[in-house]
Parts: structure tokens; sequence; C-alpha cells
């Protein structure tokens, strides 16, 4: 299994990135598996050639917005154009679920507010293999400000919250508003870092909770169609 992470996180810290965190928790499940990292935000992409090579890809969040007019951002979106060609699974977190929809005509804009924390999401889509073993009691991690305003074309909605599009399917797109790589450990030293209060963001959620990692494990075994 190889596996492709096309990191958009800024963050510097190994703790908290994005990328780094998705990595340690592939590990811990799959410990043959090849992770590969790419650092999209510095217009590091694999070749066409290369991605063939991948069973999986990742598209991680970021504290960009799709709709800044950066060179890598464009580029992005042409890696998603050769993806989808490729057919290779993909599953786009925040603003790889924002960027994903902007490659295929959807539209993004800045939302009202900042919402943060963890949330419950009403799962709307029957029979999705990412969300097998979830129930509308459980909690996802939120940190995002813009929205989903148009879906593209073909976009399937799968969950929501209070209106807001929180996942959707697009042919070989798996597209989450939420992290899901984000467990309480690291929910909790983020809110320290940032002056947040740390039972806010938790909103009830325990130490030990792991329910969402298993959202990336389901599309990590995802069966071939």
């Amino acid at each position: 299994m190889r596996i492709l992470i096309l990191n958009c996180d800024m963050d510097k810290s190994k703790i908290t990135n994005g990328s780094s965190i998705i990595n340690r928790l592939l590990h811990k499940k799959y410990k043959n598996a090849r992770v590969d990292i790419y650092n999209s935000f510095e217009e590091r992409f694999p070749s066409y050639r290369d991605l063939r090579n991948y069973d999986r890809v990742i598209i991680t969040g970021s504290r960009a917005s799709v709709y800044e007019d950066e060179k890598w951002i464009h580029e992005m979106k042409e890696v998603i154009a050769k993806i989808d060609r490729l057919g290779i699974p993909t599953l786009g977190i925040c603003f790889g679920f924002q960027i994903v929809a902007e490659a295929f005509g959807g539209k993004v804009v800045h939302g009202e507010r900042f919402i943060e924390g963890f949330r419950k999401i009403k799962i709307t889509g029957k029979n999705i293999p990412i969300f097998y073993g979830i129930s509308l009691k459980d909690k996802f991690y939120e940190s995002h400000e813009d929205i989903l305003r148009k879906m593209p074309k073909g976009g399937r909605i799968v969950a929501k919250q209070d209106g807001r599009t929180e996942a959707y399917v697009l042919r070989n797109f798996y597209c989450l508003q939420f992290h899901p790589e984000i467990l309480p450990d690291i929910a909790a030293i983020m809110a320290e870092r940032d002056g947040k209060k740390t039972s806010k963001i938790l909103n009830g959620v325990g130490a030990n909770y792991e329910t969402p990692a298993g959202i990336i494990y389901n599309f990590i075994d995802l069966k071939a169609e």
C-alpha cells in the first residue's frame, strides 16, 4: 500500500501539523504502508507518472483559503484533475474538501463565523463506506470559517451540520469539512497553544475518544468498486 499525503498545512510543529498527525495514525495501523508527504504549499507535487504508483491520496487542511490567488493552489487543482483521471481514491479534509469542490466547478466562500471544536454531524447518505461504525452521537473536530456554497456537478452530499455541507462524495473523492485526524489529545494541545478554553473545544469528548480516526481507516480499507 502506497499512500500520498498532499500537505497543505503550514504548521511547523510535528505534533499538530495535519500531515504528521495523519502519518502517525497510518503507521499505527498499517505497519507496512509507504507514506509519502509532499508540502503542496511549497509547490511540491508528484509528477503524473509518480501519481500512478499511489493507492490512496489524502489532502490535508490548511490555514489558506482555496480562493486565494496563489500558484500552489492553482497547481493543486491541476493535480486533482490528474488524480481524477487516474481514479485514485482520495480523501479531502477541510481545505482538501474545499479545493476538490473548486477544482470541479464548486464554489467556496468566506463564512460569517469561525467554527471550532468537537461537534455532531448528521450523516444523510446511505451505505457510505467511510462512515461505517459512525453513529449520530459521535462528534468530530471542526476548525474552519470558509464554507461550501455551491456543490460541484456530480457531487453527492452525505453529511450536514446546521444546514451546511459537512461531507460529499464525487466519483473517487471522499471529502470532509471536519478533521477526522484530530483526536482529543491534539485538540487540547492546540487549544492551549491558541489560548482557547479546552473544555469548550472538547465539548464533552473524553480523552480516549478515537472514533474519528476510524473514518481514515475506513477510507484506506475501501474495496475496489
